[in-house]
């Protein structure tokens, strides 16, 4: 069985993610990848069977670990409610902010790749796809607090206004540091809210 080249693989994943930061998704070409890679089409395809396949070897290690992320999160948010600490909410909060602008910015070419060049490609909806999933775990988790009292269209709206701020400081091309400068504001505009909503478990009215 042959040895797989694995300076080769670098070569091609170095010359894949210039190509794609550079012309997008749906522009870019493989015959040019192959070139800067210095190999031939055929040879990429042994290893890839199409652009897509390509593009998301790219992605899919970030993608992995921001559903880590989430997942190791949630159950913090659990224990903070049913402690009835709204300071530790908030503190359970920052922390998931911090952990999403290191993980954003320890991973930035795939970051920029997934949110501003992965049109075209199967995940170009990750984004959304994302958002969505976080919003039905919120609803159920605010559900199994409130009840139906909960206002699940306003939770949704709040979550996306949320989230959209990591998208917005990726696609505009923010520094680490003007990052962290913008969230740190960002975060206590969203301060206020959180502390009302656990405070007064405004979400009536659905």
């Amino acid at each position: 069985m042959a040895i797989r080249n694995f300076e080769l693989d670098k070569k091609i994943i170095n010359a894949a993610n210039k190509e794609f930061l550079k012309e997008g998704f749906t522009k870019a070409s493989l015959r040019r990848i192959a070139q800067k890679a210095g190999i031939t089409t055929g040879a990429l395809y042994t290893r890839y069977k199409n652009k897509d396949e390509l593009f998301c070897s790219l992605v899919s290690d970030v993608c992995k670990k921001f559903d880590e992320q989430f997942t190791y999160l949630m159950p913090l948010f659990y224990t903070a409610i049913e402690n009835k600490s709204i300071d530790k909410y908030v503190q359970i909060v920052h922390l998931e902010t911090q952990n999403i602008l290191s993980l954003m910015y320890s991973n930035y070419d795939a970051c920029i790749l997934l949110l501003n060049c992965s049109k075209g490609s199967s995940v170009e909806n990750w984004f959304e796809q994302t958002i969505q999933r976080i919003i039905t775990e919120a609803q159920q988790f605010y559900y199994s607090f409130l009840g139906d009292s909960i206002n699940k269209k306003a939770l949704e709206l709040i979550i996306v206004a949320q989230f959209s701020v990591y998208k917005q400081v990726i696609q505009n091309g923010y520094s680490k540091e003007e990052a962290e400068s913008c969230l740190e504001v960002v975060s206590q505009f969203f301060d206020s809210g959180w502390k009302m909503i656990m405070d007064d478990f405004d979400f009536y009215g659905e």
